[in-house]
């Protein structure tokens, strides 16, 4: 589903962020990045979620750096969803991983603890830095974004 779908059928708005909400949204994901290595030895699965959030906080900032904001249920799956379309079909296989993460980590909130080991919740982690990373990446033409 494009973004264009998600627009049509009312899943995304157009939204103007501000320079400073974009940012936040970046250190936010820096922040969680920290705090998941912090808790990767005495409890992978709060790692993987931190992790996950992560990615959530750093795909918003990309959604609002677009110009876009999500609405409605499934929040988290229309941001992934967003940044699915952006990034297709050069990172397609990242970002089937990014949702596959966050179904997992659905799970873990909500349905079951015991599911997530520490080498699941480093790779989450491995992931969620590659993510800031790309989006940063495509974010530096637009310095103001950043600061």
């Amino acid at each position: 589903m494009t973004y264009e779908d998600l627009l049509r059928l009312g899943r995304i708005k157009p939204y103007s962020a501000t320079s400073k909400e974009i940012a936040a949204l970046i250190s936010l994901a820096r922040r969680d990045i920290k705090a998941a290595y912090r808790n990767l030895d005495e409890d992978p699965e709060w790692a993987y979620s931190i992790a996950y959030n992560a990615i959530l906080q750093v795909c918003r900032a990309l959604m609002f750096a677009e110009g876009f904001r999500a609405r409605g249920v499934d929040h988290h799956a229309v941001v992934i969803q967003f940044a699915r379309d952006v990034f297709h079909p050069e990172n397609g296989a990242l970002m089937t991983q990014i949702d596959h993460i966050r179904r997992m980590r659905n799970k873990v909130v909500y349905d079951a603890a015991g599911l997530i080991s520490r080498g699941m919740a480093q790779e989450v982690i491995s992931v969620a830095e590659k993510v800031l990373d790309l989006i940063e990446t495509r974010l530096s033409g637009q310095e103001r974004l950043l600061k």
